[in-house]
């Protein structure tokens, strides 16, 4: 075939003649030659590898433009840099996706755990698989250690965790990642404070910024226990709190002398997951659900 009309290398491309006269004003495919008198555009059939290696990078989220910066370079190691940063923005937004998958997955089993009215304020003992935490003391995001700590009441601790929101917002970390806020408190020498106490949320996947935050606690037994705090602020509940009674430190304390009458011992930081709290909110219904849990010394002789 000798020289193609504009026409008929529209047509042979699957583009429309517009097109190729915009790829020409981007000075990414002139044709091979422009007739002087009548002005008609004729190309090779040659240059239809041009128009493939456009509508490829196209495929990639390349726009126009940035092709015709490309090609204007005349330089392989260009495309190669490009191609290379593309794969870095695709790689981001992969694992955003996971974030969002496992934001599902997790809001998903919650809901059908909260629909199976697990019993309350029982604890038992149970193989926790490997959990990992971004945990946050207070002044990793901004928050007074007496708005979190001092006063336990409803409103505080949503402000805290407004405070959390906002930080994890500053620091450019996936908005993912706040959901479902717990706290995590720190064991040391089998001694808890509700002091040292640190908001946390479950997350697996987190920015390379955020891995000093992260805890890791490997696949063990402990004590488990799920809670709604609703019930234990009810005059039914079967827990009685004293007016300056911190209802963590309560739960620390059910769970370590559970563990004391088996025979075996808290050996552990306290974490406290949010699994149904929101949906409160959402559906006015005032429901919710915690779970806490608490390693415990393996000595054999547990009943699981």
């Amino acid at each position: 075939m000798g020289e193609l009309t504009i026409g008929q290398m529209a047509r042979l491309n699957g583009v429309s003649e517009k097109t190729l006269r915009f790829y020409q004003e981007l000075g990414l495919l002139a044709p091979s030659r422009v007739d002087a008198h009548t002005g008609y555009r004729y190309y090779r059939l040659d240059q239809c590898l041009v128009i493939d290696m456009i509508q490829r990078l196209q495929q990639l989220g390349f726009t126009l433009r940035e092709i015709a910066d490309i090609a204007a370079s005349e330089n392989v190691e260009a495309l190669a840099a490009a191609l290379d940063e593309r794969r870095a923005a695709y790689d981001e937004q992969r694992r955003d996706i996971e974030r969002r998958m496992d934001l599902i997955d997790a809001l998903s089993n919650n809901c059908r755990l909260f629909l199976s009215h697990p019993v309350l304020f029982r604890p038992m003992f149970v193989q926790r698989p490997p959990l990992s935490v971004l945990a946050l003391p207070s002044e990793a995001y901004g928050a007074e250690s007496e708005v979190v700590h001092d006063d336990v009441s409803v409103q505080n601790w949503g402000l805290a965790t407004r405070f959390l929101k906002k930080a994890l917002a500053d620091r450019g970390w996936p908005d993912a990642l706040f959901r479902d806020v717990g706290i995590v408190i720190p064991e040391t020498d089998g001694e808890y404070d509700k002091a040292n106490c640190m908001l946390a949320v479950v997350a697996e996947d987190v920015p390379e910024d955020a891995r000093p935050f992260v805890r890791r606690y490997p696949e063990g037994p402990c004590v488990m226990m799920y809670y709604s705090q609703r019930f234990y602020l009810d005059d039914q509940s079967p827990i009685a709190l004293s007016p300056n009674e911190d209802p963590d430190m309560v739960l620390v304390r059910m769970l370590g002398e559970y563990a004391e009458a088996a025979g075996t011992s808290l050996k552990g930081d306290y974490i406290c997951e949010t699994l149904i709290d929101s949906l409160s909110s959402l559906f006015e219904t005032g429901e919710e659900l915690y779970r806490v849990s608490i390693p415990v010394e393996d000595r054999g002789g547990i009943s699981w």
